[in-house]
């Protein structure tokens, strides 16, 4: 099965399109030594009060200028379908939603799995220390024993 990815930044062109508005532009800036990736989006919408309004909604990523560009204009797609109550069907969203719910759920195994391995070392190092007492107790047992053996062979 061919899967197409159908980026944000093209979706987000066709809805401007669509809605009979101008084409939207990005700024991009690096941070942080270079660390740090940013994505401005700018695009204007109609408003039935003030007229046209210019916004910006912002991405910030560290894998790149790609993908900030991309949130970016995830965000920009989310305020036109709150702003102008429309849909724009993402075919992602749902696996998105599904990996987010794994990684939560995955979080919590492994906050689960820390608390336990620390319990867990903690009954092994308070173990480990009896036995070491038990041990020390039965050299001093044989000790005893034998030096006991020794006097009676002795007399």
């Amino acid at each position: 099965m061919t899967m197409v990815n159908i980026s944000y930044d093209f979706m987000l062109s066709k809805t401007l399109n669509m809605l009979g508005l101008q084409p939207h532009y990005y700024r991009l800036e690096q941070k942080a030594s270079n660390l740090i990736y940013q994505a401005t989006v700018v695009f204007v919408y109609g408003d039935q009060q003030t007229g046209f309004v210019t916004e910006e909604m912002v991405g910030i990523s560290f894998e790149g200028f790609a993908h900030a560009k991309e949130l970016a204009a995830y965000t920009a797609l989310e305020f036109l379908n709150i702003r102008y109550h429309i849909t724009v069907n993402d075919f992602n969203k749902p696996r998105a939603d599904q990996l987010e719910t794994e990684n939560v759920i995955l979080t919590h195994v492994y906050d689960a799995t820390v608390e336990n391995y620390n319990l867990l070392m903690a009954i092994y190092k308070r173990t480990k220390k009896r036995l070491q007492n038990l041990d020390k107790t039965m050299w001093k047992f044989t000790y005893l024993t034998i030096r006991a053996m020794f006097k009676r062979h002795n007399e």
